[in-house]
């Protein structure tokens, strides 16, 4: 799942680490041809199978949607789908967790351990010099740096550099086969991740358990999160 930092900043998820329990309602995206919302700035499309199942609708629901569970092995993806969606198929979008109130009260959260982590950012462009609204410069860029933990937000000196990388948030690779011990340490479940730069992360059903990756999109929201590690030129 792609994490975005605001959502651990505000404490609404905590920050995750390797070998710790994760569980999270999950919110599935399509492209809705709106430049406005920044489609694929936020992550990598994915395409899945699934078994889409209409439900009735719900406080939060997008005007017009319909509403859509999307069960995939042992955890569900919710969906305001553009158009009535029923039966198996295939599908392509983003996943994400970034849905406060998208889903219907009780909805089934996906749940398993921590396996990997990716710290995420991308390229951005202010609007006109020395404007502090962001938006993705052109190229739509990403990178991901391989942690063992999501480090807490920490203010760093103030910059109107335009173009500059700005973190975004934290790629999870979650493990769904896999519950840990809530009463172990983080450390003691943790793996080691020694590739520097990991290659896009992709799902996986080859293997016990499930590897899904939710991307947020964080179209319009204005922000100065740290810039990666390294990366302090344009």
């Amino acid at each position: 799942m792609f994490v975005p930092e605001w959502q651990i900043g505000s404490r609404d998820i905590a920050e995750p680490s390797v070998g710790a329990p994760f569980r999270q309602v999950l919110i599935f995206y399509t492209d809705d041809s709106n430049p406005a919302a920044h489609y694929g700035c936020f992550g990598q499309e994915i395409t899945f199978a699934a078994l889409a199942i209409p439900l009735t609708e719900h406080p939060g629901g997008v005007m017009g949607a319909f509403p859509t569970e999307l069960r995939c092995a042992d955890f569900s993806l919710y969906w305001d789908a553009p158009h009535p969606v029923n039966g198996e198929d295939t599908f392509t979008g983003i996943v994400t967790t970034n849905g406060d109130g998208a889903a219907p009260a009780g909805f089934p959260k996906a749940h398993g351990s921590v396996y990997s982590l990716a710290m995420a950012s991308l390229l951005y462009a202010s609007a006109y010099a020395g404007s502090r609204a962001w938006a993705p410069a052109p190229g739509r860029q990403q990178r991901f740096r391989s942690v063992d933990s999501y480090p807490p937000w920490r203010p760093s000196a103030d910059s109107l550099a335009s173009p500059q990388w700005k973190v975004t948030g934290v790629v999870v690779t979650l493990d769904t086969a896999v519950l840990p011990d809530v009463n172990k340490s983080a450390a003691s479940n943790s793996r080691v991740v020694e590739v520097a730069e990991p290659a896009i992360p992709t799902a996986s059903t080859a293997e016990p358990g499930v590897g899904w990756f939710a991307y947020a999109p964080l179209a319009r929201a204005i922000f100065r999160p740290n810039p990666p590690e390294g990366q302090t030129d344009g």
